[in-house]
């Protein structure tokens, strides 16, 4: 059969051709039986030999290389988009992370300030949690997975207002009002829109 010649390197005395049918074949200088170097593009026949071995005769000399008829294989590049699955999710989840950071540091009846929801352990726990739901909603992972981290953002939302309100007197502003519509809209996104998930 015959072969194309697509490298040789005269330093390692190793190349690579492919033969008629597309296939790479590597030799190495000892296979080579009627001449001391090959060049890319040269034709050559390629002699099959017992045990697996061949023996590569030089057939005419150098040509250019033809891309077509090598049928080189090129890499697949895999196109990276950002895409969103849930985009109604997306933009309730981070509408909630910006009433949570907005509520609170209402000037107070006394004069003082009333804390920041954000301001407790629990309030940066929900506003993490909400950021992740956002992310989850974007991916398209399992609804099961992101009602559950829903309900914990919920959980933390109260344990916030509560730990917040009992300690510091916390003041329920336009931020916080805003904070809970938005959380009954994901409530409803989740429950009764339809949800688009991705496949494993």
């Amino acid at each position: 059969m015959q072969g194309t010649v697509v490298h040789y390197d005269t330093l390692t005395r190793c190349g690579l051709l492919y033969d008629e049918t597309g296939q790479p074949l590597y030799f190495r200088q000892e296979h080579l039986t009627n001449t001391g170097a090959v060049v890319a593009g040269q034709t050559v026949q390629v002699n099959q030999l017992p045990n697996n071995a061949f023996a590569i005769v030089q057939v005419n000399s150098p040509a250019v290389l033809n891309p077509k008829k090598l049928a080189v294989r090129q890499p697949v590049v895999a196109e990276t988009t950002l895409q969103f699955y849930n985009w109604p999710g997306v933009f309730l989840a981070t509408m909630s992370l910006g009433f949570l950071l907005a509520a609170g540091g209402k000037l107070g009846l006394d004069g003082g300030r009333s804390p920041r929801l954000i301001g407790s352990v629990f309030g940066m726990a929900t506003a993490a949690l909400l950021g992740w739901l956002a992310n989850l909603f974007r991916v398209g992972a399992r609804r099961g997975r992101v009602r559950g981290l829903f309900w914990s953002a919920v959980l933390g939302t109260f344990l916030a207002y509560a730990s917040q309100s009992c300690s510091y007197d916390f003041q329920v502003d336009r931020a916080f009002t805003g904070y809970t519509y938005t959380l009954l809209a994901l409530f409803f996104a989740l429950y009764l829109l339809p949800y688009r998930q991705a496949t494993p």
